[in-house]
Formats: C-alpha cells, sequence, structure tokens
C-alpha cells in the first residue's frame, strides 16, 4: 500500500533572494564597523548590529526552502 506523502514544495527563487539578503546583511555590519557606528541608521546604535544578523539569519531561512 503506498501513501500519499505531501512533498514541501519548491522555491527556485530562494536561492537568490537568501543570496541577496545575505549579502545586504553582511554589507549592513561592515558598513556598522567600517564608520564607527555613524551608518547605516546612527540613532540604532548597537541595534544594527542585530538588524545586520537578522538579515544574514533570514538569508538561511530562505536559502533552506530550496531542495
Amino acid at each position: 500500500m503506498r501513501r500519499n506523502v505531501a512533498m514541501r514544495p519548491d522555491f527556485p527563487w530562494a536561492s537568490y533572494i537568501g543570496s541577496g539578503v545575505g549579502l545586504i546583511g553582511i554589507a549592513w555590519i561592515v558598513a556598522y564597523y567600517f564608520s564607527d557606528g555613524a551608518l547605516p541608521v546612527p540613532s540604532w546604535e548597537k541595534w544594527n548590529l542585530v538588524a545586520g544578523i537578522v538579515l544574514v539569519s533570514a538569508s538561511i531561512v530562505a536559502a533552506s526552502r530550496q531542495k
């Protein structure tokens, strides 16, 4: 007897989105360090690091959607 197993849908664009978001996250962190906290958003102070890490984490999640 054969069961119908629900397969995870394939998102062919996931790797492109993951790569783009990851590069933006890395650029965010690099800009923060090279500008001594003056960029990308000066009022966020240390939260700029959190924003960069969230973007890099989101890229990993997006890339994991690819089969």
